[in-house]
């Protein structure tokens, strides 16, 4: 984790200006100030939050989660001297340290092997995979980007009480500055989410017509099924809610986008191999 300074709040040219998201204001002195933006609830009460112009112990580390991984294995064998079968799952489920990040996995294998007779023997492999991961949107500038946003947000600013972005006082009405978004509304609402489906799929067949010669063909399949999707959130902030140089509060459309891709590759493979030995010289022969 980089270092922070933690002398200086929210403010500009050494001045405390609210709604500014830089720590260029003066030294922190203590004083209770408001922080956020005015908010007109339902009965037309104006209220915004106060909160000590000090820094915040720990801002930038208690805004991430405690990143965890899960895994799990699970297998059966079993046969007997003409037929063996193993059948395995596997599943990962890793929450990052980003919030709403994560990857699963889940992987089911069947395979066995049979000796239908002495000339005739034949093995398959069959695996399936599905994979499920999420990633926050990296967004086109700073003002968008949520780790951006936190490296620009000011000392003081209790980056950890942003997360219930619902809260009128944490969201577009009531945020704090208007030259950025609640990261964590950011997180919540702007993602990249991929979900792939993968199936492996090979058969071998083995096959000894007459001594020396042995034919084998195998067959192969990989498929692959891949749904990507990307959105980010429409939002508004309050028209009162006017920047120190007189340009209103951010803003944005919102934007969806998704696409679908399938691959299939299907491989066959034949090859035929004889031995013999004729007299005292081994001559083999692969095609």
């Amino acid at each position: 984790m980089y270092k922070r300074q933690n002398q200086y709040g929210e403010g500009f040219d050494n001045r405390i200006v609210l709604s500014e998201n830089l720590s260029w204001g003066p030294k922190f002195d203590g004083v209770v100030r408001p922080w956020t933006n005015i908010v007109t609830d339902i009965n037309g009460n104006e209220t915004q939050l106060f909160k000590p112009y000090s820094a915040v112990k720990d801002q930038v580390e208690n805004f991430f989660d405690l990143g965890m991984t899960n895994t799990n294995n699970f297998s059966i064998e079993g046969g007997t001297d003409k037929f063996n079968y193993r059948v395995s799952y596997g599943n990962t489920n890793n929450k990052g340290t980003v919030p709403y990040n994560y990857y699963k996995r889940h992987n089911l294998s069947i395979a066995g092997e049979a000796k239908l007779s002495d000339k005739l023997q034949t093995d398959f492999t069959v695996t399936y995979s599905k994979s499920l991961f999420r990633t926050n949107g990296a967004g086109s500038n700073n003002t968008n980007q949520p780790l951006a946003v936190i490296t620009n947000t000011p000392a003081d600013i209790p980056l950890a009480d942003l997360r219930d972005f619902n809260n009128p006082y944490y969201g577009p009405e009531g945020y704090y500055t208007p030259y950025t978004v609640n990261p964590y509304f950011l997180l919540a609402k702007t993602a990249n989410t991929n979900n792939v489906d993968n199936f492996l799929g090979q058969v071998t067949i083995d096959f000894k017509p007459v001594a020396g010669l042995d034919l084998v063909t195998r067959v192969g399949t990989n498929f692959t099924n891949s749904f990507v999707e990307m959105k980010s959130p429409k939002y508004q902030f309050a028209d009162n809610f006017i920047n120190e140089d007189g340009t209103s509060g951010k803003s944005d459309i919102g934007r969806y986008y998704e696409s679908s891709e399938r691959y299939n590759d299907l491989n066959i493979d034949i090859y035929a191999n004889y031995k013999n030995d004729f007299g005292k010289k081994n001559i083999s022969i692969s095609m």
